[in-house]
């Protein structure tokens, strides 16, 4: 039996889960017990879980859930983030303003991905610490920039839907990342 429920679905954080997973489509096969999460952002599969819906919109992950790998997460959110940042550049106009705005953007958006994946492979916790860091401060510049775009409407809101919010949540992992790699050095 495959239940399949076709709305926007937001999955609430739960034990080794980082943050809130936007999902457009959920698939559940009760006999196998294999549950695909797929959105628009990423595609994961998850066994050993039942879900639960709250409230006709929102799905809880409860016990029995199977611990994501969160590095590996991370880095798709990264990615994914950054080609979202692409589609609000490609989407500015091609005014003095726009151009400026797109060149910064693309610039500060694109870059927090490979930075983390400098950070990775750091040689040591300085080094590590230190590429965090980087990366957070592309990530705040990005913020910014988002802002600036949304004050001044210089594309579609369509494009900026949700984009602010992905922002400040990776701000807020990396934050506690940085935070957690100097306690532990």
């Amino acid at each position: 039996m495959v239940r399949l429920w076709r709305k926007s679905v937001e999955v609430s954080p739960y034990r080794g889960l980082t943050s809130l997973l936007r999902v457009k489509t959920l698939r559940h096969t009760a006999s196998e017990g294999i549950t695909q999460i797929t959105s628009s952002l990423f595609t994961r599969r998850l066994s050993n879980w039942r879900p639960r819906l709250i409230d006709d919109c929102r799905l809880l992950i409860c016990e029995g859930e199977r611990r994501m790998d969160t590095p590996a997460v991370l880095e798709d959110r990264l990615i994914d983030f950054a080609v979202r940042i692409i589609s609000v550049v490609e989407a500015l106009p091609s005014s003095k303003a726009g151009n400026h705005v797109a060149g910064q953007l693309i610039r500060s958006g694109t870059a927090p991905a490979p930075n983390y994946g400098e950070a990775k492979s750091a040689e040591s916790r300085k080094d590590f610490i230190h590429k965090m860091k980087i990366a957070l401060k592309e990530l705040r510049e990005t913020l910014i920039w988002l802002k600036i775009i949304e004050r001044k409407p210089l594309c579609e809101p369509a494009k900026m839907t949700d984009i602010v919010e992905e922002c400040d949540e990776l701000i807020a992992i990396f934050v506690s990342g940085v935070k957690t790699a100097e306690e532990n050095q």
